[in-house]
């Protein structure tokens, strides 16, 4: 499970056809950046989700980690009243959760992914979390 970092702010700042050619570009980077047996979605809103078919939970954090810095060096721009080019830098959060191991239910799978994602944006964005059970009871106290 991964978003765009502060995608509100840059849907605020820019305006949503560049928010909408952010998502659009990302889609991209995901589908050219996974293999063919992958499946790649948008989840909603800034939220996508990929789904590694019998990749270890370690590969699939290098995977994500790969899609992480492939974001981050995406050149977005836009063009501003003065006719000057802006680059817009962004960057995405990553939660890695592996079935069967995390959960025995894609629904509980996608909500394990869901709680790594919310780590890695608590924890500062622009990062990859690999699920852990600790993660279940923290979400709660927060």
């Amino acid at each position: 499970m991964m978003d765009i970092d502060n995608f509100k702010e840059i849907n605020d700042r820019y305006g949503h056809r560049v928010g909408d050619e952010i998502l659009q570009k990302v889609g991209q980077l995901l589908i050219n950046n996974t293999r063919g047996c992958d499946m790649q979605a948008r989840y909603g809103g800034d939220e996508f989700v990929i789904v590694l078919p019998e990749t270890p939970a370690r590969q699939s954090c290098t995977a994500a980690e790969r899609i992480r810095k492939a974001v981050e060096n995406l050149p977005i721009q836009d063009v501003l009243k003065s006719e000057m080019a802006e680059n817009i830098g962004i960057t995405m959060s990553i939660g890695v959760a592996e079935y069967p191991y995390d959960a025995n239910s894609p629904y509980m799978l996608i909500d394990i992914a869901d709680q790594a994602l919310y780590q890695a944006k608590h924890q500062g964005c622009n990062r990859v979390v690999r699920f852990f059970p600790q993660m279940e009871h923290m979400q709660d106290t927060q």
